[in-house]
């Protein structure tokens, strides 16, 4: 079901690829379950979106194995890379911005946790200044669009932050 809604809304990405590129695709939180889906959606309709290469990038030891086998076989599964990259962390940003420089980004990185002992403090660094990170190294590094996707829940930590909805 997953893949089937991330190749449905990459419908509306073939606008955008008519008129432009898409090129290299760093996908955040790419081994994550809409990840995985976006990542295999991209690169079955690499032709089409413009893709040149697909960057699943996450914090987890890598893309699913399968996913990645699945991604082999399907057209364009060999522009699929697999790559770690902790988005709480500068340095593991800006090494996939830098060896990537992507020219387009899906930000799906994103935790969240209902649970009592769930630790809030790590829900922020991902949810909050892992976007403040990727959109830092996007425009540092010149890319040319960003898709975030935020995630089904928001979580608080008891303290506001200074990043307020305009």
């Amino acid at each position: 079901m997953a893949a089937l809604a991330a190749s449905r809304s990459l419908g509306n990405m073939a606008a955008l690829a008519a008129s432009r590129q898409l090129g290299t695709v760093l996908v955040a939180g790419g081994a994550g379950w809409v990840g995985s889906a976006l990542v295999l959606a991209l690169a079955e309709r690499s032709a089409e979106l413009g893709v040149r290469r697909v960057v699943a990038a996450d914090c987890k030891a890598g893309f699913q194995r399968g996913l990645l086998a699945r991604a082999a076989t399907s057209p364009g599964g060999s522009i699929v890379e697999d790559v770690v990259m902790d988005v709480t962390d500068a340095n593991s940003v800006e090494e996939a911005f830098a060896h990537w420089k992507p020219d387009t980004v899906f930000n799906l990185a994103a935790i969240i946790d209902h649970r009592p002992e769930a630790d809030a403090e790590l829900m922020d660094r991902v949810n909050t200044e892992g976007v403040r990170l990727l959109v830092a190294f996007a425009e540092q590094y010149g890319t040319q669009a960003f898709v975030h996707i935020s995630t089904l829940d928001v979580s608080w930590t008891g303290s506001a932050h200074s990043l307020q909805a305009p």
